[in-house]
């Protein structure tokens, strides 16, 4: 079991897909998707971010209530940096090709507003996003603007 109450008790339950869950501070592992309580973006694992809540706010991406100023780690947002063409983060755009992209981020081919793996919003249509592959199996469209070639 994951996460306390305010007393002394666990409880085991079936956590959903995304849904916000505390599991302590100060933990020697990196905070996993819509996980918390982070401080700062250092706390999450790989490309995640630590949205700092003031309060209840929604945490783009996860689900559920979460805890009252409980900061939770999540994807980030797409990012529309511009035609610079090459040194785009993660869920930013818009590349062209894996060139384009930083490190081992590949670039993610939209013919429209396809949902961007492991990053959040709408983004601009058509536009590409620079993208860590989920699984060795994650389909990424490649070649031109979501038109599929060797993958």
């Amino acid at each position: 079991c994951l996460g306390n109450d305010s007393g002394a008790n666990d409880y085991c339950f079936d956590r959903p897909d995304k849904y916000l869950i505390y599991v302590g501070n100060n933990l020697s592992e990196s905070y996993g998707l819509c996980e918390g309580d982070c401080d700062g973006n250092s706390d999450c694992e790989g490309h995640l971010i630590c949205e700092q809540r003031d309060e209840d706010e929604e945490v783009p991406g996860c689900v559920g209530p979460g805890r009252t100023n409980i900061d939770y780690c999540r994807y980030p947002s797409l990012d529309d940096a511009g035609d610079e063409g090459s040194g785009y983060f993660v869920c930013q755009g818009d590349c062209d090709d894996d060139e384009d992209c930083q490190g081992s981020l590949q670039c993610f081919q939209r013919g429209g507003s396809e949902e961007v793996p492991g990053c959040v919003g709408d983004g601009i249509s058509g536009k590409d996003y620079c993208a860590e592959r989920e699984t060795a199996t994650t389909l990424f469209s490649k070649g031109n603007n979501g038109y599929p070639s060797v993958n």
